[in-house]
C-alpha cells in the first residue's frame, strides 16, 4: 500500500489491530492518524496498528481516554521523534494522575529516534516486554503504582537518566546494553529491596550510585562490564551480594563498607565472582601503597559465605587466610567460620604456586606425610608411606614456584580441589597406580599444559577436572577413558579429540569454548549432553556419521561455534535439540538426515549465512514447545534460500521463518497446514508468487502471519463448502 495516512484513513470506519502492520511505504504524520483513527470513546490503541509503518514521522500524542496502548502498536515505527504523554492524566485529590494504565509488549521497540522525556505519573501499572527496547527515550521516571515491568523493557535503550520510585516489580535485564545511562537516582518513594538481576549489565557510561537503604540484595550481574563504574553508596541494610553482581567493573573502588570503614554489619553473602576483575577494587588513596587489608575487614564482619572468585584480580586487596581451615567469624561467634569456595588469586592465600609442600591427609583428617620439591623444578615423592589418598594441598614459605609434579606410584586417588589453582604447574605425570580423579582436581590450573597418564585404570575424567586450564593441549595415555564430566575440559586448548578413542558419553559443556578445529567422532560415542562444544569458535568441521547409537544433537551442542562449515550427521539421530546450531555464523549448507522427525526452536536461528538445508523429508514436528520457547527454528537466517522436504508439516509454529529476507523456495505441503501462527513468515521479503491455503476452518492463520513481507506474494484460501 502506498500513500499518505491521511488520504488512506477514512473516519467513518473503525480500525481494528493489525490494519496497517507492516505498511512501510505509508507516509504521514502520526500525530494526525491517532486524532483521526483513535475515537473518544475508545480505550486502547489496537495490537500492531502502527507496526512497522517507517514512513510515519512526528509525535505520538496519547489522548486522556487511553488507558492501554497494544503490543507491537508502535513497533519499528524507527522514524517517529516523539512521544507525549503529558495529555493522558486526570486530576484526582488536586493532583494530576495518569489515565493510562498499561503499555504493552514491543510497542515502541526499535523506536530509535524518540528523544522525548517520560515523566510517568501514579496510575500507570504496567510497562511490557522490551516495550522501549532500543529505543531513543532519554529521561525515564517510574510511578510507585508500577506492579509489573517486564524482560528487557529499556535494553538497549539511548536513555541517559532514571528515577525510581516504586518497589520490587522489575524482571532482569531492564537497563541491559544501554550505553548512554549517567544518572541512577531513587525517590523518597522508592522501597525496592533488590537491585533485579541484570538490570544494569554493561551499562558502560554509568559512573556512580547511591542505592537506598531499603535494598537487601544486589541481584546477579546487577552492575556487571559497567567498566566505567566508579563508586557505589551501598545500602546500609545490604545482606547479599550475588553471583557476577560487579564482575568486570574494573575501576570500581568502593568496598560495602560502613561509615566506620568497617565491611556493613549487615552483609552475609559474598556470591560466587562477586567481585571478579575489579582491578581497582579496594583502592587507597591516603595510604602509600593503595592498598585494603581484605582479611582483616572480613575477620571483623558478619560475612559467612565468599564464593567462587569472589575477589579475583583484586591487586588492591591483601590479606591471608588457609582455604581448609576457614575464616573465624570474631564479630559473630569465635566458632563461626567463613565457608570460602575458592579464595586463589583472590588475595595471597599461600598456594602451591607460592610454596612447595604438600600435605597429604588420611581419610580421618589426619596428617600423614609432607613432600618438598628439593630442585627447584619437580616434586617427585620416593616413598608414601603406604598412604593412598591425596585430598588436601598447603603450603611453607619456601622459595619459587612448582612446575612439575610427578604423583608418586602408591597414590590411588587424587581428590575433590586438590591441585585447584595451582597456576605455576606446567606439567602433571600420573602413577600406574591411580585409579580415581576428583572434581575440580586441577580447575583453574592456568599454566598446566602436558598431562602423562601412565594408569590403566581410570574410565572417567569428573566434572570440572580441568576446567579452565587455558593453556592444556597436550595429553597422553587417555585412550581408555569412556565418560568426560560436565565442563572437564571448558576453557582449554585442545585442538583435538584424538586422546579419547574409546569415549561413549561426553556430558554437559565438556569442551566449551576450546580450541577443536575438527572432529570425527569414534563409534563408541553413545552420548553428547547438552552444550557440549559451545562456543567452540574454531571449530570447522565435525564428523559423528560413525555414532550408529547417537540418537539426538542435543541443546545447544554447537552454539555459537561461529566457525563451523561443515557438520556430517549419523543416519539413526531422530531429533535436533534447542539451538543446537544456533548463531553458526559459518554455516552454509547442511543435510538433515531422513531419520529426523523432530527439530526444536532456534536450532538455526540466528545462522546468518546458511544458504541451504537438504533433507527433512521425514520431519513432522518442527519448533515444538521447549522450556517456554517456541518456534523460530530459522528465525534472521538472513541468507537462507532454499529448505527442502518439510512436505509432512502440518504447524508452521510462531516466528518460524522470521527475517529469512533471501527464502524463496520452500517444499511445503500448504494444502495440509492446520496452523500458520504470529510472525511465522514476518519480513520474508523475497517470498512471492501465489500461496493457497486451506479453508479458514481447516487452518487458522494469524492475522500478522506474512507481515513485512513482498508486495508480490499472493495469499488465497479454499473457500468453506457453500461459501
Amino acid at each position: 500500500i502506498v500513500g499518505t495516512v491521511t488520504n488512506l484513513i477514512r473516519t467513518d470506519i473503525t480500525y481494528g489491530q493489525n490494519v496497517f502492520s507492516g505498511c512501510a511505504k505509508i507516509t504521514g504524520n502520526i500525530g494526525e492518524a491517532l486524532s483521526v483513527l483513535i475515537k473518544p470513546t475508545d480505550t486502547k490503541i489496537p495490537d500492531n496498528l502502527f507496526s512497522g509503518m517507517s514512513g510515519l514521522i512526528g509525535t505520538v500524542v496519547i489522548p486522556s481516554n487511553i488507558e492501554e496502548i497494544g503490543e507491537y502498536a508502535f513497533y519499528n515505527c524507527t522514524n517517529i521523534t516523539g512521544l507525549d504523554i503529558s495529555q493522558a492524566v486526570k486530576i484526582e485529590s488536586g493532583q494530576e494522575v495518569s489515565t493510562l494504565k498499561k503499555i504493552g509488549d514491543f510497542a515502541f521497540k526499535n523506536d530509535r529516534k524518540i528523544t522525548s522525556e517520560l515523566n510517568f505519573k501514579n496510575g500507570l501499572e504496567y510497562l511490557g516486554e522490551e516495550t522501549f527496547y532500543s529505543s531513543g527515550i532519554k529521561e525515564i521516571v517510574f510511578p510507585k503504582t508500577l506492579t509489573t515491568v517486564k524482560y528487557r523493557c529499556f535494553a538497549g535503550a539511548l536513555t541517559q537518566k532514571v528515577t525510581f520510585n516504586c518497589g520490587d516489580v522489575f524482571s532482569s535485564e531492564l537497563f541491559s546494553g544501554n550505553t548512554l545511562l549517567t544518572e541512577v537516582n531513587f525517590g523518597s518513594n522508592c522501597n525496592m529491596t533488590r537491585i533485579p538481576s541484570t538490570c544494569f549489565i554493561n551499562c558502560l557510561s554509568l559512573e556512580t550510585i547511591k542505592l537506598p537503604n531499603t535494598v537487601i540484595t544486589i541481584g546477579t550481574y546487577a552492575f556487571n562490564g559497567c567498566s566505567k563504574l566508579k563508586n557505589v553508596v551501598y545500602s546500609n541494610n545490604l545482606k547479599t551480594i550475588s553471583e557476577q553482581a560487579f564482575k568486570n567493573c574494573k575501576l570500581l573502588q568502593t568496598l560495602p563498607l560502613s561509615e566506620n570503614g568497617k565491611i556493613l554489619s549487615s552483609l552475609i553473602t559474598i556470591d560466587n565472582y562477586a567481585f571478579q576483575y575489579c582491578e581497582n577494587l579496594g583502592y587507597n588513596a591516603s595510604t602509600t601503597d593503595h592498598t585494603t587489608n581484605l582479611i582483616n575487614l572480613l575477620s571483623q564482619s558478619y560475612v559467612t559465605t565468599i564464593g567462587v572468585e569472589a575477589f579475583k584480580d583484586c591487586k588492591y586487596l591483601t590479606g591471608s587466610i588457609d582455604e581448609d581451615e576457614g575464616l573465624t567469624n570474631a564479630a559473630s561467634s569465635a566458632t563461626e567460620k567463613v565457608t570460602i569456595s575458592y579464595a586463589g588469586t583472590s588475595f595471597d592465600s599461600q598456594y602451591i604456586t607460592n610454596g612447595k609442600t604438600i600435605i597429604t591427609v588420611a581419610a580421618d583428617g589426619t596428617e600423614t606425610y609432607k613432600f618438598k620439591d628439593v630442585t627447584g623444578k619437580t616434586i617427585e615423592a620416593k616413598e608414601f608411606q603406604g598412604k593412598t589418598t591425596l585430598l588436601k594441598k598447603y603450603a611453607d614459605n619456601t622459595t619459587g614456584p612448582v612446575t612439575e609434579i610427578h604423583i608418586p606410584e602408591g597414590v590411588t586417588s587424587i581428590g575433590n580441589y586438590a591441585f585447584e589453582g595451582c597456576n605455576s604447574i606446567t606439567k602433571v605425570t600420573f602413577p600406574s597406580t591411580l585409579q580415581t580423579l576428583g572434581q575440580y582436581a586441577f580447575q583453574y590450573c592456568s599454566g598446566l599444559t602436558t598431562l602423562v597418564n601412565n594408569s590403566n585404570n581410570i574410565r572417567t575424567i569428573p566434572d570440572y577436572c580441568f576446567y579452565y586450564c587455558s593453556s592444556l593441549a597436550n595429553l597422553e595415555g587417555l585412550d581408555r577413558i569412556i565418560t568426560i564430566g560436565k565442563d572437564a575440559f571448558g576453557y582449554t586448548s585442545l585442538a583435538s579429540l584424538k586422546f579419547f578413542p574409546s569415549v561413549e558419553t561426553i556430558n554437559q559443556d565438556a569442551f566449551e569454548a576450546t580450541l577443536l578445529t575438527s572432529a570425527v567422532l569414534s563409534s563408541s560415542v553413545k552420548r553428547i549432553d547438552r552444550a557440549a562444544f559451545y562456543r567452540c569458535e574454531k571449530l570447522t568441521t565435525f564428523d559423528f556419521s560413525a555414532c550408529s547409537e547417537l540418537s539426538s544433537i542435543s541443546r545447544s551442542c554447537f552454539n555459537e561455534c561461529t566457525g563451523l562449515t561443515s557438520i556430517v550427521c549419523n543416519e539413526t539421530i531422530t531429533g535436533i535439540g534447542f539451538r543446537a546450531f544456533f548463531r553458526c555464523l559459518s554455516l552454509e549448507e547442511i543435510t538433515i538426515p531422513d531419520s529426523v522427525t523432530l527439530i526444536y526452536p532456534e536450532a538455526f536461528s540466528g545462522c546468518i549465512n546458511l544458504k541451504v538445508i537438504h533433507g527433512c523429508k521425514n520431519v513432522v514436528s518442527l519448533g515444538v514447545q521447549h522450556d517456554g520457547y517456541l518456534g523460530n527454528v530459522f528465525g534472521s537466517c538472513k541468507s537462507l534460500e532454499t529448505i527442502e522436504g518439510l512436505e509432512k508439516i502440518t504447524d508452521i509454529r510462531k516466528n518460524m521463518f522470521a527475517s529469512c529476507t533471501n527464502l524463496k523456495n520452500l517444499s511445503l505441503n500448504w494444502s495440509n497446514l492446520k496452523s500458520i501462527e504470529s510472525a511465522a513468515f514476518i519480513n520474508c521479503t523475497s517470498l512471492t508468487g501465489t500461496i493457497t491455503l486451506p479453508e479458514i476452518t481447516k487452518c487458522t492463520v494469524a492475522s500478522d502471519a506474512f507481515s513485512g513481507c513482498s508486495p508480490d506474494l499472493i495469499i488465497t484460501r479454499t473457500p468453506t463448502s457453500g461459501n
